[in-house]
């Protein structure tokens, strides 16, 4: 008669151990939302010409009191399952909850960090699932949420094709080969944009200008036409190896600062008097004080806000020369 009760409480045991080895969980909300139920259907659309979607269909609407119960890593919503790549949006677009483990986030000065996941971040905070405060979001640009796929956590703007626009914090940002493509979901409506890109258009983050080549290097992209193969994978930050010589050397989870890349403020180059230079036959004027600059071993000018690659013929001016690469001086 005792057999059947032990029975019964060890299979309620194991039923618990098998739900904790699961990894199930629940998220009570607070505040009114969307989240996304296809990253490839997004992905999809924002590759299609137009200015705007209706993607009512695509996205799950939250509610306060509601919970988000994460099963194995995939959330859900009302028994409907959601993106497990893309992070849920509240309040107007304001705040995310970010359901993963592990959060990567590029920084305003291009190096990749790591932070804990499972945690809402909300005006420039970061807070846990129970809404408990956890430390400040500084200096944050960009979510990663797939190899390509980005939600903005800060505004930075882009010139190209002597064309300036700005990504707003908040907006989904696809990097799609040779073009940077924006959504944002306003009732049910994604707003949508798209525009093209070259190895020296510029990405203007705060005060600092760096190549859109550079910037998209830091997150491991170029811009080429097969760069949106895979796609569905999150960057992962760069592992470095402990220096076993000094025990007293600080640790970090950043990229090494020789693979960040600098503003090309730093690597540029003032000439400060009237030049020009002979390129087949042709002659090119540089007025007083304009500025050139390498990147991967190609010179550019820059004038304004708009860069243009140059000759590497030598630059005259009335009593010198300037040679913007290597040349070799023979003495007969």
């Amino acid at each position: 008669m005792l057999i059947l009760p032990l029975v019964v409480v060890l299979a309620v045991l194991i039923c618990l151990a098998l739900a904790s080895l699961g990894g199930s969980r629940e998220v009570v909300l607070k505040d009114y939302g969307f989240a996304f139920v296809n990253t490839g259907r997004l992905m999809g659309i924002m590759r299609v010409p137009g200015a705007q979607t209706d993607v009512a269909e695509m996205i799950s609407v939250l509610k306060p009191d509601g919970k988000i119960v994460i099963e194995d890593g995939v959330p859900s919503f009302n028994d409907e399952k959601l993106s497990s790549e893309i992070p849920a949006f509240f309040n107007d677009n304001s705040s995310l909850y970010i359901p993963w483990d592990e959060a990567v986030f590029l920084s305003t000065d291009l190096k990749l960090r790591s932070i804990e996941g499972k945690t809402f971040l909300i005006k420039g905070m970061f807070f846990d699932e129970q809404y408990t405060r956890r430390e400040e979001a500084k200096e944050l640009l960009l979510l990663s949420c797939t190899k390509n796929l980005f939600v903005s956590i800060d505004s930075f703007s882009v010139i190209s094709n002597g064309e300036r626009f700005d990504v707003e914090p908040m907006d989904l940002v696809l990097f799609d080969g040779y073009n940077i493509r924006t959504a944002t979901v306003t009732d049910n409506v994604a707003e949508r944009s798209s525009h093209g890109i070259a190895k020296d258009s510029l990405v203007i983050i705060g005060d600092n200008t760096y190549l859109m080549e550079d910037f998209l290097g830091s997150l491991g992209l170029t811009v080429e036409r097969d760069s949106t193969s895979g796609g569905l994978e999150k960057i992962e930050v760069p592992q470095e190896e402990e220096n076993t010589d000094d025990p007293d050397a600080e640790s970090t989870e950043n990229v090494s600062a020789a693979k960040v890349p600098k503003p090309i403020q730093d690597s540029m180059v003032k000439i400060p008097e009237e030049t020009f230079q002979y390129c087949l036959g042709y002659r090119y004027d540089y007025p007083k004080d304009f500025e050139i600059f390498s990147s991967g071993g190609v010179w550019h000018q820059k004038r304004d806000e708009f860069t243009s690659e140059m000759e590497t013929a030598p630059l005259f001016a009335e009593e010198r020369v300037y040679f913007p690469d290597d040349y070799i001086v023979v003495d007969m």
